[in-house]
């Protein structure tokens, strides 16, 4: 938890736990901070 916190403060960003737990590698994280900074 405390990965996703950093990344939510680095990328200015919120993280929905729903959308967290479809995340298994490090490619669909990514993803999941570029769709959401930009629909930032």
């Amino acid at each position: 938890m405390n990965i996703i916190m950093e990344l939510e403060d680095t990328f200015d960003i919120s993280i929905p736990l729903d959308r967290l737990a479809s995340v298994e590698t490090a490619g669909d994280l990514s993803k999941l901070i570029n769709d959401l900074r930009t629909r930032a």
